[in-house]
């Protein structure tokens, strides 16, 4: 009896065991541009989403103050047309290491995705929970440039990608979150609530419809002394 059950957690070890992938790679070309690698989606055929993992621990791997990375890329491609495709990342780095990703499956069954990672020989150490065979094109160890089945070919990037930024947490490119955000605090009464300043390039506020029919020749503004009186009993003007 103890026989078997030794067995079944060894079965049990061994399942877990070989269905996590560990191994590293290396990005030549420059140090100041970012080389497409082409990550295999192994998850799709299981029904599952495809977990990858890229790190670099110390931030002296390579050279001094290369820098420090670790990364969580969790997808699902949609390979020609099926839906529940996505690509979650979750980045901190030291330094720009990761300018940018991409599902390179829209046009064809390659059964991968695109990241963008810096070269200049750079190592990345990867797990994933299914392989994903990473394949670098930095034109030393693939020709550049990388051509997407019946879509657009890709070349290296010299400069990061508005979305990839060195921390933070990205849902398909562009954040999404339901319900109330806050920034803060742990109470937001609104769809965003930011408890402290705000310090922005732009803001776009557009509302449904204006009050502009104040202004039309027919519209009968009220009186100075109701308004007066209308605000004096309820704190606030008209709608």
């Amino acid at each position: 009896m103890i026989r078997k059950i030794q067995v079944i957690i060894l079965l049990i070890i061994s399942k877990h065991a070989f269905s996590q992938v560990s191994s590293s790679f290396n990005v030549g070309g420059d140090i100041d541009k970012f080389y497409p690698v082409i990550f295999y989606d192994g998850g799709w055929n299981n029904n599952v989403p495809t977990n990858l993992t890229l790190g670099r621990s110390s931030t002296h791997t390579d050279s001094s103050w290369r820098g420090a990375l670790m990364a969580n890329f969790k997808y699902h491609i949609t390979n020609y047309g099926n839906a529940a495709n996505f690509i979650e990342a979750d980045l901190v780095s030291s330094v720009p290491f990761i300018a940018g990703w991409r599902d390179a499956t829209s046009n064809g069954s390659c059964w991968c995705i695109i990241i963008w990672l810096k070269g200049g020989g750079t190592t990345y150490y990867y797990q994933s929970n299914y392989a994903v065979n990473p394949t670098v094109y930095d034109g030393v160890q693939n020709a550049l440039p990388y051509n997407e089945d019946n879509g657009p070919a890709h070349s290296y990037k010299t400069t990061v990608d508005p979305y990839a930024t060195t921390t933070g947490t990205f849902q398909n490119r562009n954040a999404y979150f339901n319900g109330n955000i806050g920034i803060g605090t742990i109470n937001p009464t609104s769809k965003l609530t930011v408890a402290g300043n705000i310090t922005s390039r732009e803001v776009k506020v557009t509302v449904d419809a204006g009050a502009d029919f104040v202004f039309e020749k027919d519209y009968d503004l009220p009186s100075l002394e109701s308004v007066d009186k209308f605000i004096k009993e309820n704190k606030h003007l008209r709608k």
